[in-house]
């Protein structure tokens, strides 16, 4: 199976959605020295010209797994693609509100913002996460950025009613008063309750909410 998939992998400028399941499916299977072994002999990440290494180190950060996050950062794997459309695996880890996994990219040298022109601070302020928001803080994520070139991540954690998180941004600097112009265009994210089907409706209200503000001020990013 190892064999066959490293036949499969090797050279390819990027990893099909089936390879990837495939090679994430094997990596959670075998041990630490294996998993390098596998590693190393299907990539090169190195001379990797591509953002293969990124796109597997976002499969794997999204998943919240350490351990296979620590053996690909010291495999090499970027944390910064090359790509301009491509995404960030701290996008993937901070929209899963892994936080031992945010904290390790950002160490590794993860860009709060991407060339993407994606905040990565944007996902944290919609989680709600206190502790999350509070170690991009640490990292020096930028309290007035501009998500979607007008809203402030103060503006968006009180239309998501994240009142602690409204809080840490103030303490660290952010502006309580919005003008009315802001507060109109945030109006307009404002999103329709979702009629309940039994594939959301285990969802809680908030995370709807969260969901699709992020949705909608990502694609805003593109």
């Amino acid at each position: 199976m190892m064999y066959m998939l490293q036949n499969q992998i090797s050279n390819e400028a990027s990893i099909s959605s089936d390879n990837l399941r495939n090679l994430l499916a094997v990596l959670k299977r075998i041990n630490a020295e294996q998993a390098r072994q596998l590693i190393n002999a299907s990539f090169d990440f190195e001379s990797d010209h591509t953002d293969v290494s990124c796109q597997l180190l976002g499969a794997v950060a999204a998943t919240g797994d350490l351990r296979l996050t620590d053996l690909l950062l010291n495999a090499g794997a970027r944390v910064n693609p090359k790509l301009r459309h491509a995404v960030e695996p701290l996008w993937y880890a901070t929209a899963n509100a892994h936080v031992h996994i945010v904290r390790r990219l950002l160490e590794s040298g993860a860009r709060i913002e991407g060339r993407s022109g994606r905040n990565m601070f944007l996902p944290a302020i919609v989680s709600g996460n206190s502790e999350l928001v509070s170690l991009f803080l640490e990292f020096g994520a930028d309290i007035n950025a501009e998500f979607s070139g007008w809203l402030s991540p103060i503006l968006l954690a009180r239309l998501l009613g994240h009142n602690r998180i409204v809080e840490l941004l103030h303490i660290a600097g952010g502006n309580l008063t919005e003008d009315d112009e802001q507060e109109q265009r945030a109006s307009n994210y404002r999103p329709r309750p979702l009629a309940e089907s039994p594939s959301n409706a285990s969802i809680s209200s908030s995370k709807k909410t969260s969901a699709l503000i992020l949705h909608r001020l990502m694609s805003a990013c593109q």
